[in-house]
């Protein structure tokens, strides 16, 4: 077998590899988002319940502390996904790969 043919049934094997590989991380990211999400929304919405003036007493200031620590939380959690999409789109100009199968379903 000449070099030539080595070479490309070699990359076809690796491009293989990296497909599994993405496949798992994909599959991995559903699961942990699908596991996440749902009791991160609803601790959200337990916080959102601490605005119930029937039921609680707080200062215009304790509020607004409450409502700036989680803009300042998603904040950095939009930077995070930021900075990965873009990791993610230099690995795939390396790989010559298009991967967008980072979505979730809850």
């Amino acid at each position: 077998m000449d070099e030539s043919k080595q070479k490309q049934i070699d990359n076809e094997k690796e491009n293989q590899v990296r497909e599994i590989l993405n496949d798992e991380k994909v599959d991995k990211f559903r699961k942990l988002a699908k596991n996440r999400m749902p009791r991160v929304l609803k601790l959200m919405k337990l916080v959102e319940n601490l605005a119930n003036p029937y039921h609680y007493r707080y200062e215009k200031k304790q509020s607004q502390q409450i409502i700036n620590d989680l803009r300042s939380a998603l904040k950095d959690i939009e930077e995070s996904f930021d900075k990965g999409h873009e990791k993610i789109r230099l690995n795939d100009k390396k790989s010559n790969n298009e991967n967008d199968h980072y979505e979730y379903e809850i």
